[in-house]
């Protein structure tokens, strides 16, 4: 009906293809690589409305992703914390709220500097499976979309849980 269209994100103006493959993972579903001949093709062209129409701004492809986590990872969390630095950084947590987040923590600290102010306080938690009820406490995103990047996140948080801490950029 039209209780589980919102529910969905339905009424969302997004990237339709993003909102389905977030839909189709938040479900459980999966999917993976065959083998043998490519299946279909793509071919992007630099003024091609995959690249041009205002529903793939930035700002709407975060819209959709916000709304997934606060379905997905964020349902749970008694605290989101978002790392990044700048305009980026300030998008996710209005986002994130706009979504339903009542405890947003904007943590600015670029991958590969030493630690913000306030480390072993914005860490203290409990992994996941150690959770009584599936309440997750802090649940950390990280908006760095550059696979560099990523790299210097991974190695400088140690105690990373692939269940409470995500990339979304």
């Amino acid at each position: 009906g039209e209780a589980a269209g919102e529910a969905a994100g339905d009424e969302l103006d997004t990237p339709v293809d993003l909102w389905w493959w977030l839909a189709f993972f938040h479900c459980g579903k999966r999917c993976g690589k065959l083998g043998g001949d490519p299946l279909f093709g793509w071919r992007q062209h630099p003024r091609q409305h995959t690249r041009t129409h205002g529903r793939l701004s930035l700002d709407s492809l975060r819209r959709v992703k916000a709304h997934f986590v606060m379905r997905g990872p964020g349902a749970g969390a008694t605290q989101l914390q978002v790392w990044s630095t700048g305009h980026t950084l300030g998008a996710w947590e209005k986002e994130l709220r706009a979504a339903g987040a009542s405890d947003v923590l904007a943590v600015s600290w670029k991958p590969g500097a030493p630690p913000p102010e306030g480390w072993r306080r914005l860490t203290k938690r409990k992994a996941a499976a150690e959770e009584p009820g599936g309440r997750h406490g802090v649940v950390r995103l990280f908006a760095f979309g550059k696979e560099k990047a990523r790299e210097k996140v991974r190695t400088s948080v140690r105690d990373w849980d692939a269940q409470l801490d995500w990339f979304v950029a």
